[in-house]
C-alpha cells in the first residue's frame, strides 16, 4: 500500500525539478568557448551545479515509473485505459507544442536570426525532413520544441509497458539490472534504451515492490553525506557507472530533502500546479534566443561575477516570461491552454 504522503511529495517535486530544467537550458558556457581560462570561479561553480541540476530529468523518469505502476502490474484492459488517457495528456500536447516549435524554428531561419542559428539552414528542404523533426531534428537528438525529448521518450516508454510488465513477472525486483547493463555495456544505444528507461524501471520497481522511500524522511543527513561523496568522486573520475550511482543517490537525496523542508505539506496553488507543464514546454521555444541575445548585449567574457549575474538573470527572464505567457493564454484562450497542458495538472503518467 502506497503512502499518500509520498505521492504528494513526489507530485510537489515537479515544480522545483522544472525550475532545475530551466537552469539547464540557461547555460551560458555553451556560448563562451574560452570560459575555462577567463571565468575560472564561475566554471568551477558550474561543474558542481550541473551535477545537481542534471538530477532533474532522471528524477522525472523515476517519478513517472513510480506513479505509473503504483496500482500494480496493469492487465491488458487497464493498459488500454491508461493509453487512452495518455492520448490527451501526453500525445496531443506533444504534437501541438512541436507545431509551435516548428514555427519558432522557421522564424530562426529568417534573415535577421539566421546567422545565429546556422544549424537550422536546409531544414525545410523536404516534407520528410520537416515531419522527421517532430521526433528528432537532423542536427540534434530532440524535436522542434527541444525540452519535449523527455515527453517523446516517456510516450515511447509508456507504449513499451506491456513488455516491462512481462519482464517484471519474470525478473521481479531485479528487472532494473537489465536496464542498468544496457547503458554500461552498450553506450552507443539510442537515448531511450539507455538511462531514461533505467530510471523509469527503477521507479517502477520501487513502487511495485514497496521499497520504503518513506524511511528517507528522517535521514536527510545520511542521504546528503552519501550524495556529497558521490559528487566528490565524480569530480575526479568520469565513469558511466559512477554517474548512475551519483544520480540514484541524488534522487534519494532530493526525496529526503523535499520531506525535510516540508515540501510534503505544501498545498500548491491552482495557478502553479496547472502551470507546471506549460512552463516546461513553452520555455523551449525561445530559451536559446534569450540566452544568445542576453550575451550579445551583456557578455561576461572576463568577469565571473558578471557571469553569475548573466546566468541567473537569463533563468529569471525565462521563468517570468513563461509565466506571463501562461497568464495571458489562460485568460484569453482557456481552451487552447487546456489543450496545451493536456487538461492535466502535471505531466507524469499518473
Amino acid at each position: 500500500m502506497h503512502d499518500n504522503r509520498l505521492i504528494t511529495l513526489l507530485t510537489n517535486l515537479r515544480l522545483p525539478l522544472i525550475l532545475g530544467v530551466i537552469f539547464v537550458h540557461s547555460d551560458i558556457l555553451l556560448y563562451l568557448p574560452q570560459a575555462d581560462s577567463t571565468l575560472p570561479v564561475f566554471c568551477n561553480f558550474m561543474k558542481i551545479w550541473k551535477m545537481l541540476i542534471s538530477l532533474c530529468v532522471p528524477a522525472f523518469f523515476f517519478i513517472s515509473g513510480y506513479l505509473f505502476f503504483r496500482s500494480g502490474l496493469p492487465s491488458g484492459h487497464e493498459f488500454l485505459q491508461k493509453l487512452k488517457r495518455r492520448w490527451r495528456s501526453l500525445i496531443i500536447p506533444y504534437i501541438v507544442w512541436n507545431l509551435l516549435g516548428l514555427i519558432a524554428v522557421w522564424i530562426k531561419t529568417l534573415p535577421f536570426l539566421a546567422s545565429d542559428f546556422p544549424q537550422y539552414q536546409g531544414l525545410f528542404k523536404s516534407v520528410g525532413t520537416v515531419l522527421a523533426g517532430f521526433y528528432e531534428m537532423p542536427h540534434a537528438p530532440y524535436p522542434y520544441d527541444f525540452p519535449l525529448w523527455f515527453l517523446r521518450d516517456l510516450i515511447l516508454i509508456v507504449l513499451c509497458t506491456p513488455i516491462l510488465t512481462l519482464l517484471f513477472k519474470v525478473f521481479r525486483r531485479f528487472t532494473p539490472l537489465i536496464f542498468l547493463a544496457l547503458p554500461l555495456f552498450f553506450p552507443d544505444l539510442p537515448g531511450l534504451l539507455s538511462q531514461p528507461l533505467f530510471y523509469f524501471v527503477l521507479g517502477s520497481t520501487v513502487s511495485l515492490y514497496d521499497f520504503r522511500l518513506e524511511s528517507l524522511y528522517t535521514k536527510p543527513g545520511v542521504t546528503t553525506l552519501l550524495f556529497a561523496i558521490s559528487l566528490t568522486v565524480s569530480l575526479f573520475y568520469s565513469d558511466p557507472l559512477i554517474g548512475i550511482v551519483r544520480t540514484v543517490l541524488g534522487i534519494l537525496w532530493l526525496i529526503s530533502m523535499a520531506a525535510h523542508i516540508s515540501l510534503l505539506r505544501i498545498n500548491e496553488s491552482g495557478f502553479l500546479n496547472q502551470a507546471i507543464f506549460f512552463i516546461f514546454a513553452c520555455h523551449g521555444l525561445y530559451a536559446t534566443v534569450i540566452t544568445k541575445f542576453s550575451l550579445y548585449i551583456y557578455s561576461p567574457v572576463d568577469n565571473s561575477l558578471k557571469a553569475f549575474g548573466a546566468y541567473f538573470s537569463i533563468f529569471l527572464i525565462n521563468v517570468v516570461l513563461t509565466l506571463m505567457i501562461y497568464l495571458v493564454c489562460r485568460r484569453l484562450f482557456p481552451r487552447l491552454t487546456s489543450l496545451l497542458t493536456g487538461g492535466r495538472r502535471g505531466f507524469t503518467p499518473e
